[in-house]
């Protein structure tokens, strides 16, 4: 018999805890996390190495169940350990800087966790070679982070700069190529470069299929980052092919109730919402949040996601005082829980404002699209192409209060965010000329009416083609600028 203290009864604690956390059970894989490492520090003393991996295996359950801040706390034990026994530039020491940084990042503390993963990369480069397998890793966080900010340019350096560093280390078609072509393919789909980014994701899945075959629950999250790209571009059929995909792989590998299945769920939903089918959209959001109620808890961040998901479902059929409802439980969740600047929280706000504005509430909308600018613009800078987007949406509410100047202002703010990060001829900058358009149109100020809705023609016949629905709106608004102007000549 060991006996309930042996260190190898930790062990088998610690392997419990580590599957328990695979499946997706985090507060079971706590339990037997917590039991190990109580054994551990008892028997092998505060500063042994299994103590720390401990410490970093409690703080990844604790970050999957969406307490950051616990999960920070566990994380800094371990690197306070660290660096008494190590000293402060060690490898290892790097990488729990890397892991306080996700942490952080998550929680929306974004100029945080970016010293953090800073640091991390300067202890890498400098103890392990700046070509080195954790430098890269370390370039892939920093990418990620920028990508948050909206600095995609910049992104972009970071995800090559890795992608380039595992090629020559692992070759071409390793695991780690792959998970770098998948951050260029978000990268690429936020500057609106759809072919470059389907491109990347091709590429990821031929790696992974390769590597550990079609029916991985790894490919299968290919599968779905590349049905995030089709659905952001309007590729609704496509997405849900990929997204049914993935939801085959893991309802077969991981079960129906896993979280990681709960979100391909939400996914194929999102995508049936787009494509009009809002009750086949709402039975799968539903399932979705029935499994992240019952193994992440009603506050946790995902079960916000769902809640919006099932939110924006309902109002796309029409039930807006339901959609508000979850909206609302969306915004209280990510209050509570994420920082007070997250994103996902002006997500929540700007949602709120989008219901309110529908429903005639102008007033109510305002108060909610300037939270959401406020967290932008806090979060992200001004120079950030959600906060143009914040802009606009404040401008559509004021406009409508019959506040044609300031509309005028908020909307001149949001052109010049997306001239100068999405260039003037991406399908949103052309967007923010017809609404300027629109607004000097009803100040009576045709001629720059007329300039306006001219640029919105060139910019969105450029990226959707002279027949697709919107540019022939835009030309409609042209031609009636144009014998608004002339009218004003006679």
């Amino acid at each position: 018999c060991l006996g309930s203290n042996n260190v190898e009864v930790a062990d088998l604690y610690a392997e419990i805890g580590h599957m328990l956390t695979k499946k997706g059970d985090y507060s079971g894989a706590l339990v037997q996390l917590q039991r190990a490492l109580a054994i551990q520090e008892t028997q092998l003393g505060n500063d042994h190495f299994l103590v720390i991996k401990s410490l970093q295996d409690i703080g990844l359950a604790l970050q999957e169940k969406g307490d950051f801040k616990e999960s920070e706390n566990e994380y800094r034990r371990a690197l306070k350990i660290q660096e008494e026994v190590l000293g402060d530039v060690h490898p290892d020491v790097a990488a729990t800087h890397a892991l306080i940084g996700t942490s952080l990042c998550l929680h929306g503390e974004f100029a945080k966790a970016m010293e953090e993963h800073r640091l991390a990369l300067s202890i890498r480069e400098t103890e392990l070679g700046k070509n080195h397998s954790a430098a890269a890793e370390s370039h892939t966080d920093i990418g990620v982070l920028l990508c948050q900010k909206g600095e995609y340019e910049f992104s972009e350096w970071r995800h090559r700069k890795a992608l380039r560093i595992r090629e020559a280390i692992r070759g071409k078609d390793h695991e780690e190529c792959a998970i770098s072509h998948c951050h260029l393919g978000e990268v690429l789909s936020r500057r609106g470069d759809f072919e470059g980014a389907v491109g990347e994701l091709k590429r990821a899945q031929e790696i992974r299929e390769a590597n550990v075959g079609m029916d991985s629950p790894v490919t299968a999250g290919s599968y779905i980052d590349l049905g995030n790209i089709y659905c952001r571009h309007g590729k609704f059929s496509e997405a849900l092919a990929e997204y049914r995909r993935a939801k085959v792989i893991r309802e077969s590998i991981l079960g129906p109730t896993h979280p990681d299945t709960a979100w391909a769920y939400m996914c194929v939903g999102n995508a049936l919402n787009l494509e009009g089918d809002h009750e086949g959209a709402l039975a799968e959001h539903r399932k979705a949040v029935a499994v992240f109620e019952s193994v992440l808890g009603r506050s946790h961040p995902k079960t916000a996601t769902g809640y919006q998901s099932i939110a924006d479902a309902l109002l796309a059929s029409g039930n807006r005082d339901e959609a508000l409802i979850e909206h609302r439980k969306a915004l209280a969740i990510r209050a509570n829980v994420l920082a007070k600047d997250h994103p996902d929280t002006a997500t929540s706000c700007s949602r709120i404002g989008d219901l309110l504005s529908g429903k005639g509430d102008m007033v109510g909308a305002l108060v909610a699209y300037r939270q959401a600018l406020a967290i932008t613009v806090g979060l992200c800078g001004e120079d950030h192409p959600d906060s143009a987007t914040a802009h606009v949406n404040v401008g559509r509410v004021l406009a409508a209060q019959g506040d044609l100047d300031e509309a005028i202002d908020e909307i001149q703010q949001a052109l010049a965010l997306r001239e100068s990060t999405l260039g003037e001829d991406h399908v949103d900058t052309g967007r923010a000329y017809q609404m300027l358009g629109t607004l000097h149109s009803m100040v009576g100020e045709f001629e720059e009416a007329q300039e306006y809705h001219s640029k919105a023609v060139a910019s969105l016949a450029k990226e959707l083609g002279k027949k697709h629905p919107e540019v022939k709106v835009a030309m409609k608004k042209l031609t009636m600028a144009e014998n608004e102007e002339e009218e004003e000549e006679l």
